[in-house]
């Protein structure tokens, strides 16, 4: 019959090595704090105060906390409101011009929200095309500022089906920011500057 290793042999040399690194080392854990606590107190004048944050003076020293900016992606994107925007300016506007064959519509709906609606269709030769906007405005001043544009191109055989089409295209051509010098004619009269061309826009009745 084979016989098994007693247990209550002696421990061979490695196994008491590991035995006294084991003790040594409970030993030096029980022992550390002490003396740490002795060397502190013996040169309480230089070391302390860096421990526990204290100045000169004995009245403790203020840590700045570290300013933590969250990662960009963590951040909501909060769109503040459009700026110095008139009641009068929330609506609708439109301009209709036509000589023969050839005519010309431009339409605004300023919202409340900031955000706009442009649509500007032609006819020539009873051919009908509409260019669409969508996108965010902002006043300063006597400026109106639109940015963050998209706008859609459709043709069509009638000016009301020019307008459906208008409002119902997607938006997905990107256009670059522009900007408009205004004037408020009158309560129902919207003036748009630029270098070519005034147009005068009248409030659509809702």
């Amino acid at each position: 019959m084979p016989q098994h290793p007693s247990h209550r042999q002696a421990p061979s040399s490695p196994r008491r090595f590991v035995l006294c690194t084991l003790l040594l080392a409970l030993l030096l854990a029980a022992l550390v704090p002490g003396l740490v606590r002795a060397g502190l107190l013996a040169n309480g004048s230089v070391f302390l105060p860096m421990i526990v944050g204290e100045s000169e003076g004995g009245s403790p020293t203020q840590v700045p906390t570290p300013e933590v900016t969250p990662p960009p992606g963590d951040t909501p994107e909060v769109t503040p409101p459009p700026s110095e925007i008139e009641e009068w300016l929330i609506g609708s506007w439109s301009y209709f011009a036509s000589s023969g064959s050839i005519g010309l519509g431009i339409t605004y709906e300023f919202r409340e929200d900031g955000t706009f609606f442009r649509a500007v269709g032609s006819v020539v030769q009873y051919s009908y095309s509409v260019f669409a906007f969508e996108g965010r405005y902002r006043v300063e001043g006597d400026r109106i500022v639109f940015y963050d544009q998209l706008k859609s191109e459709g043709h069509a055989s009638s000016w009301d089906e020019l307008w459906r089409i208008a409002e119902s295209s997607i938006k997905d051509v990107p256009v670059e920011d522009e900007e408009r010098r205004f004037t408020q004619a009158s309560a129902d009269t919207l003036i748009l500057h630029s270098d070519e061309v005034d147009t005068e826009l009248t409030r659509e009745e809702s």
